[in-house]
């Protein structure tokens, strides 16, 4: 049981490393870290994640520019903001009745 609990704690703090770079960095920055990741020595299985992760991050690294963003204050993406973006302008397009 505490060997699970390592693995998410592990996994958690590499996500939030993950996040903190993306917010500083941008996606440039990101995409630059992930490619110096060493996964050579990995199972088949990891390498093609990461294969997977570094195509979508070099794909949409111009989405990912968020320090201009943070500066200015703007709220970065989280699930209430998606979704009331996609719901807003549906609202709008119904007629009543």
């Amino acid at each position: 049981m505490t060997l699970l609990g390592e693995v998410v704690d592990e996994r958690t703090t590499r996500m939030a490393v993950r996040k903190q770079m993306l917010q500083s960095a941008g996606g440039d920055g990101l995409y630059a870290a992930l490619v110096s990741l060493p996964v050579d020595d990995r199972s088949e299985a990891v390498r093609e994640s990461h294969r997977k992760l570094l195509n979508d991050v070099r794909t949409h690294r111009y989405r990912l520019d968020y320090p201009p963003h943070i500066a200015r204050g703007c709220p970065i993406g989280s699930g209430m903001i998606a979704s009331g973006m996609m719901h807003r302008p549906a609202r709008r397009s119904w007629p009543n009745g």
